[in-house]
């Protein structure tokens, strides 16, 4: 499904962020981090990563400023 996503931004001239590896290295945020730093305004993600901050109580609102994030998914 994300690959779908990938190739249907670039066909529009939109940049794509790619993250390797797992999203809870080297610590929770990481992915939020990066949103913040590099100005995402569109996140494609996996449920299970989003549960699993759920279930460590992060809230990404408590630890970065994301006001450039207009939308998320999830497949």
């Amino acid at each position: 499904m994300m690959w779908n996503w990938l190739v249907g931004l670039l066909t529009v001239g939109a940049s794509c962020v790619l993250y390797d590896g797992s999203p809870l290295v080297p610590h929770a945020n990481i992915l939020w981090d990066i949103i913040d730093r590099v100005g995402i305004t569109v996140l494609g993600t996996g449920a299970k990563w989003l549960a699993v901050l759920e279930e460590r109580g992060i809230k990404p609102s408590k630890h970065i400023f994301i006001y450039k994030l207009t939308r998320e998914t999830s497949v």
